[in-house]
């Protein structure tokens, strides 16, 4: 079926998704990376027909409500926003993919809520950025300065939408083709040409980051089955870290792709081997349980 918009009213914002619906078992919720949106999974949602398939757009990403003005952005908000999510849909269980940023906001959702997870996907991601503690202290100070004054930067303004691509182009290892398709939808039109719709306060510091003990106790708690999706290409050098954490996990399955960051867009093909496979394997399992 073709992929259709909805509206989810939830924690005081709404949030956007696109929806390639089919009557299936396999509900799939997906969490695309920052500063990316729902877009990011339409090359693989539109060769999985056979699945109930919902790209959601984070807050302040795509054409999501931003959050209530005042408000310090937090990573592990995002888990609320999942749990909310959830209920909306009306689904008591779903596979969770998340890309990067996605992927961390999945694993810890996981580790938190094991009944809702069937099955967990994560793409090129495990667990949320880390940070040091003798850092803690200095970035929750320069976080709250910096979010309590106002915001003076003028947003740029692109004349055209292809010079807004080229812009997401040098920031990110992806295709002109993919740059594209989430910037399509990360712009608003003006008099005098585009900017992005994204919530600022999205670059601005974050109040505080996990500790990598605290992460790992997260993902020693996922009780869903679990694949890591890691493009060899990538321009995220976590290697070490991501191996690190993926043996934490109780029943996971690692598989190398070729392909940069974005391999699930650029490269759909290639990830949906092992991701169909994956699924495929949950279904079968439930099947027979």
């Amino acid at each position: 079926m073709h992929p259709r918009e909805i509206r989810l009213s939830i924690r005081n914002v709404e949030l956007a998704a696109i929806r390639w619906p089919a009557k299936s078992n396999a509900r799939i919720l997906a969490l695309h990376g920052w500063l990316d949106n729902a877009q990011s999974f339409a090359p693989l949602a539109e060769k999985m027909p056979g699945h109930d398939f919902v790209a959601l757009d984070f807050a302040g990403h795509g054409y999501s409500g931003h959050r209530p003005a005042g408000e310090i952005l937090h990573y592990m908000d995002y888990i609320a926003d999942v749990y909310a999510v959830l209920k909306a849909l009306g689904w008591e269980t779903c596979i969770l993919i998340g890309h990067s940023m996605g992927a961390g906001v999945a694993s810890v959702f996981a580790s938190a809520f094991p009944e809702s997870v069937r099955g967990l996907i994560c793409l090129d991601g495990l667990g949320p950025v880390t940070g040091q503690e003798e850092e803690a202290v200095p970035r929750l100070r320069k976080s709250v300065r910096s979010n309590l004054e106002p915001l003076t930067r003028n947003r740029t303004v692109y004349e055209t939408v292809a010079q807004a691509v080229k812009a997401r182009l040098q920031a990110s290892d992806l295709s002109e083709l993919s740059a594209k398709k989430l910037v399509d939808r990360n712009l608003v039109h003006i008099n005098n040409g585009y900017v992005w719709r994204s919530d600022p306060r999205l670059r601005l510091p974050s109040l505080y980051y996990l500790s990598e003990p605290q992460v790992n106790a997260y993902l020693r708690e996922i009780q869903a089955p679990t694949l890591m999706v890691r493009p060899t290409g990538s321009a995220y050098k976590a290697e070490k870290v991501l191996r690190a954490r993926a043996e934490l996990i109780n029943d996971i399955t690692w598989v190398d792709v070729p392909g940069g960051h974005h391999a699930h867009m650029d490269r759909a093909e290639q990830v949906l081997s092992p991701l169909n496979n994956f699924v495929e394997k949950l279904m079968a399992d439930a099947n027979t349980a």
